[in-house]
């Protein structure tokens, strides 16, 4: 975020990151310790921070201490975008993005700040380019490098921005690209939560608007052979690309519909088809270029697991699908997801210092440059998979029972209704999904009233309305087994 925004909003950050994150009232002298401020400068912010995120939250001091209220709406990514938003850097990026080709005369013309302002602002965000590879230009004032590089910058700034600024690529319909991206889980067996669709379609929305304005990936020899082996992986060239051909008016070259196609890995995604994921770990079809990143995804996740009893392909698949997205930064990229903010996972299973000591032998092995130069952002990213993902293994196992009935939802509760009043509360919970389209199945066991083909990938009993004495206790057998495991 530095460089991002001004240096003072920056700092302002931090204090609400804190404050977001301490589960107590904080005493004054102590925030400003920890913040390295003097008492004067953070009253100064706090008075700043009430006037400017009125609409948002609000800092108040009671007997020396500060309390945080906020909206129930608004969390700390939402004051972080409203930050980018609102700073020098976004402008500059916008009117880069929509090619305004405004000179430095034309700049201090229409904004409010003095000549010196203005080009210490200017290197400032130059700064920040410099740390992605890329390179400010003053006449006229655009962003040059790399064009992976830049798709990636103004796709990865404008999806930070997004839940203040709204779609701001306005040529583009946003409805269409959501379309496209609706189809596209379809036909992969995959599911976009509708926070990660939106940043999909941002970048789309990026993309096409470079490729419309006449600018090109120019593949190496090395780019070029991963790029083909991706296409004939995913079997591009028979993906319909309609919905997305014509929403900029020019023809859209092969090359580019297969970058379209590929920057799905650019945000997160969940599958809900078992058999995909086992697909995507095969060694017999993968891409090329992803085989050294399962390589590595599956050396980190068995380094660190390798003493535990658990289902590890998903925590697998979630790292291979991460170091992808690293295939649209041809050298070192700043990115924006660590910003030095802290975030609490309680409980820590696994400690940072661990992690970081596991993956940078791991990554410095691998010999994957990009990588190497993203370090600090793929540890946070791991820390946070894996403490999340041992979460609910500290958790006493339960017993999670899909309940399926011939006559409907009805019948449905009336089995669960039977099923609590066999057991102590806690040890049985129910699925909701049988076949859900946002994710993988989540039950141990399916009790259908009727014979069903079983293809979900655990034990099905076939049970009689009402059940039976003995389907009651075989229930309980299985449930005593589960606990055993």
């Amino acid at each position: 975020m530095k460089n991002t925004i001004s240096s003072s909003d920056y700092r302002k950050l931090k204090l609400l990151n804190y404050l977001f994150n301490n589960e107590d009232n904080i005493l004054k002298k102590d925030l400003a310790q920890k913040l390295s401020l003097s008492l004067v400068t953070l009253n100064t912010y706090v008075d700043e921070i009430n006037e400017e995120l009125s609409d948002f939250i609000r800092i108040t001091r009671r007997d020396g201490r500060y309390f945080l209220d906020r909206r129930q709406d608004v969390n700390f990514d939402s004051l972080t975008a409203y930050m980018i938003t609102h700073s020098f850097s976004y402008e500059i990026i916008l009117a880069t993005l929509r090619d305004e080709k405004k000179d430095v005369k034309n700049w201090l013309e229409s904004m409010p700040i003095s000549q010196s302002a203005f080009y210490r602002k200017l290197q400032e965000f130059d700064n920040l380019l410099a740390r992605s590879n890329l390179i400010l230009e003053r006449n006229p004032v655009s962003i040059v490098g790399n064009e992976l590089n830049i798709r990636f910058f103004y796709s990865h700034v404008l999806v930070k921005a997004y839940p203040e600024s709204g779609w701001v690529i306005n040529d583009i319909d946003y409805r269409i690209l959501e379309r496209f991206i609706k189809h596209m889980e379809r036909e992969l067996g995959i599911y976009f939560s509708p926070s990660a669709l939106k940043d999909y379609a941002v970048s789309l929305a990026v993309l096409l608007t470079r490729i419309k304005q006449g600018h090109f990936v120019q593949f190496d020899e090395y780019q070029a052979k991963y790029w083909e082996d991706a296409a004939r992986y995913y079997d591009i060239k028979n993906f319909d690309f309609s919905l997305i051909q014509d929403v900029i008016g020019v023809p859209i070259p092969e090359n580019e519909l297969h970058i379209l196609f590929i920057a799905q890995f650019l945000v997160p995604f969940s599958y809900y088809d078992k058999q995909k994921v086992l697909d995507r770990l095969s060694h017999k079809k993968e891409v090329l270029y992803v085989k050294p990143f399962r390589v590595l995804a599956e050396k980190i996740v068995d380094e660190i697991f390798k003493d535990k009893q658990y289902d590890i392909e998903m925590l697998k698949i979630y790292l291979i699908n991460y170091f992808v997205r690293f295939v649209f930064v041809s050298k070192t990229t700043h990115l924006l997801d660590i910003d030095y903010f802290s975030r609490k996972i309680t409980p820590v299973t696994y400690e940072k210092k661990e992690i970081e000591r596991h993956v940078s032998q791991l990554i410095r092995e691998s010999g994957l440059t990009m990588l190497r130069d993203n370090k600090g952002i793929i540890v946070q990213y791991i820390f946070d998979l894996f403490n999340v993902y041992m979460m609910d293994k500290h958790q006493k196992k339960q017993l999670r029972i899909k309940v399926v009935a011939k006559n409907g939802s009805v019948w449905e509760e009336y089995l669960k209704d039977v099923i609590q009043k066999q057991f102590p509360p806690g040890l049985i919970t129910f699925a909701n999904e049988l076949d859900s389209k946002e994710h993988l199945p989540r039950y141990d066991l399916i009790i259908s009233d009727y014979p069903i083909d079983n293809y979900y990938g655990c034990p099905l009993l076939a049970w009689h309305f009402p059940p039976t004495k003995k389907e009651l206790e075989e229930l309980s057998q299985f449930l005593d087994e589960m606990q055993r495991k």
